[in-house]
């Protein structure tokens, strides 16, 4: 009798600890998951600053200039945006121009910031491009957006991280870069 008041004593422990570790499991699940880093900080603000940003295109020695701004989520993801761009030749007179708007999110990876205001970080994204003249893009293209921050140390542009830069499908050399992230909170 006493070996079965234990055995009951056991099963009835063991049945307890099992119901409160569940229900402690359920309750601090959901605060577990709102601070998962996929979750929190989503939100993100691109800008490239000004006519800053300007890529060659190695093998017709053109050189697009674009300007724009948008915002994209990763854990959607979406994207949304554009600006204008200016192709200029090898003097840098004007040879075509138009518009271009982000259709399709890629990838992002943020990248800490130098002591600048904003982040860091590498976009990936495809954009529509409308354009006329020379060089001028049209239809889908991939665009590259790279942003390593200044920091807090005077030196040459991007001293001593990679500089700025911005791709855009055959315009791959880069020449010149400003641009930023913000992480809308």
């Amino acid at each position: 009798m006493r070996s079965m008041n234990r055995f009951m004593q056991r099963v009835v422990l063991a049945f307890f600890s099992s119901a409160l570790l569940i229900f402690v499991s359920m309750v601090l699940a959901p605060i577990s998951l709102a601070g998962t880093p996929s979750q929190a900080g989503v939100s993100w603000d691109y800008k490239l600053l000004g006519p800053l940003n300007s890529a060659q295109d190695p093998e017709t020695g053109l050189t697009i200039v674009i300007t724009g701004y948008g915002s994209f989520d990763v854990s959607q993801p979406s994207i949304d945006g554009g600006g204008n761009y200016t192709i200029l030749d090898a003097g840098g007179s004007v040879v075509g121009s138009g518009t271009w708007t982000a259709t399709t999110f890629d990838s992002f990876t943020p990248a800490a910031p130098g002591g600048s205001p904003g982040e860091g970080g590498h976009l990936e994204l495809e954009a529509l491009f409308d354009g006329t003249g020379v060089g001028a893009s049209s239809g889908s293209q991939h665009v590259v957006i790279q942003c390593s921050m200044w920091g807090d140390k005077v030196g040459s542009h991007g001293y001593p991280w990679p500089p700025d830069f911005v791709e855009v499908g055959p315009y791959t050399i880069h020449k010149t870069g400003g641009v930023m992230f913000n992480l809308n909170q």
